[in-house]
């Protein structure tokens, strides 16, 4: 048996969140379906409708968060708050998306 899981959030500008996750974050297009206003990247699918900010965490690792920062700010996407070291060692930032996830 094969099992495949995704994350799903509600937004209310399809094409704006698409492409922040596409072109911001790097997310892998999988499936576009645009009269539908549904779409799949990698493992996270965004669909049109009121969305819910705060019930739902998304976490990405990347090899770089220096670089993807820089990358953000060019796309004047900006952390929200400071970055934070976590006890195990990790650095992470934390964003929000158009609508507040």
């Amino acid at each position: 048996m094969s099992v495949v899981a995704f994350t799903e959030l509600t937004v209310s500008d399809w094409p704006l969140s698409v492409a922040w996750y596409r072109d911001g974050l790097g997310f892998p297009v999988t499936l576009l379906d645009e009269l539908n206003q549904f779409a799949l990247l990698g493992n996270l699918a965004l669909k049109h409708g009121t969305p819910n900010p705060g019930t739902t965490l998304v976490h990405v690792q990347v090899p770089s968060l220096s670089a993807t920062l820089a990358h953000l700010a060019t796309l004047n996407i900006h952390p929200v708050g400071e970055l934070k070291t976590s006890h195990e060692g990790y650095t992470r930032a934390r964003l929000t998306d158009p609508d507040g996830h």
